[in-house]
């Protein structure tokens, strides 16, 4: 800023004309720079992704054990994330104006990815409940069309023929009873098997919500990494200038 002394007035008694240049808030969030590092870690993703997949499938054998390929697809797939949200964040961070907002332009990416994946998942388990829906449908429709004829061709064959009826209706209650002692071993195996299943598949949601808070506490530090480095190679590069 400059003092200006008016014209005609003696510099003492002369008032203070302060020029000033107004300057606008600083713009710190530059889209482009965002979509760009979305684009570039989701490719990378996709790529690394289709890597681990030739690699693992490669790798199997008769002697791999699921519970193994299951860790190793986890590990890998959390360390593709991070690669691929660092990048991502760097090339947002590179560039962003100012350069010193890198950080924030990578934790955005990161944010977008979040969303993306969550969007990708969401519509995938949409799509496999409708198809599990029009399944029982079908299935339902089926067996109560063919519950209709067998019902059908058993009541006019005990019109036609009321003694065999009578020994069919025989037969079938004996086969009843014979197999009612079987039915409840069955049904007991079956609540035990199921309980199993239940504490396997708690363990198994509950390693994977762990395994995912992870990946997503990491990928946020990566995101934020890579834009903060590449703000720093920015600031460096132009203080060299």
């Amino acid at each position: 800023m400059a003092e200006v002394p008016i014209q005609g007035v003696p510099p003492s008694t002369a008032p203070v004309v302060t020029d000033t240049a107004w300057v606008g808030p600083v713009r710190r969030i530059r889209w482009s720079a965002i979509w760009a590092g979305l684009v570039v870690a989701v490719a990378l993703q996709t790529v690394l992704t289709a890597l681990g997949l030739a690699i693992g499938i490669g790798s199997l054998s008769a002697t791999t054990s699921s519970s193994s390929f299951g860790v190793g697809t986890a590990i890998w797939l959390i360390i593709t994330a991070i690669i691929s949200l660092w990048v991502g964040g760097f090339t947002a961070g590179r560039l962003a104006e100012p350069a010193t907002s890198g950080a924030l332009h990578g934790i955005i990416v990161w944010g977008l990815s979040v969303l993306l994946l969550a969007w990708m998942a969401t519509s995938a388990m949409r799509d496999v409940t409708r198809g599990a829906f029009s399944l029982a449908g079908n299935v339902a429709g089926g067996a109560v069309a063919g519950a209709t004829t067998g019902a059908s061709q058993l009541a006019a064959g005990a019109a036609a023929n009321p003694n065999a009826a009578q020994r069919a209706a025989n037969r079938i209650d004996s086969t009843a009873q014979a197999n009612k002692a079987q039915m409840e071993s069955t049904t007991a195996t079956l609540r035990e098997q199921a309980g199993e299943v239940a504490l396997g598949a708690h363990n198994t949601l509950t390693g994977a919500a762990w395994a995912a808070f992870i990946m997503l506490v990491l990928t946020a530090g990566a995101a934020a990494w890579g834009g903060s480095a590449a703000a720093r190679r920015h600031v460096a590069s132009v203080a060299t200038r």
